[in-house]
């Protein structure tokens, strides 16, 4: 599955802005340009990540995968959120 990271709807364009993926009975998510006072800041990272069984539930910086093989990631995206463009 390939993930759009924008996609255009009745001729308006969006871009997506986190992805909710369900995981072995819990949930973890990306989100894009997340502000955090105790994140340090990365210009070129825009993505955060939060699994709360992992880095002791803090967002790190990772760019989420936007090819997803189902049958084998462990990562499988269950909600796409996207914002239209201003």
């Amino acid at each position: 599955m390939k993930i759009g990271e924008s996609l255009k709807l009745n001729s308006k364009m969006y871009n997506i802005e986190s992805i909710c993926y369900f995981q072995r009975n819990h949930y973890s998510v990306h989100v894009k340009n997340a502000k955090m006072v105790n994140l340090p800041k990365n210009e070129l990272m825009r993505w955060q990540f939060h699994d709360g069984l992992l880095n002791n539930g803090r967002l790190v910086e990772v760019e989420p995968k936007f090819n997803v093989k189902l049958n084998s990631e462990m990562n499988i995206p269950y909600i796409l959120l996207y914002k239209q463009n201003e």
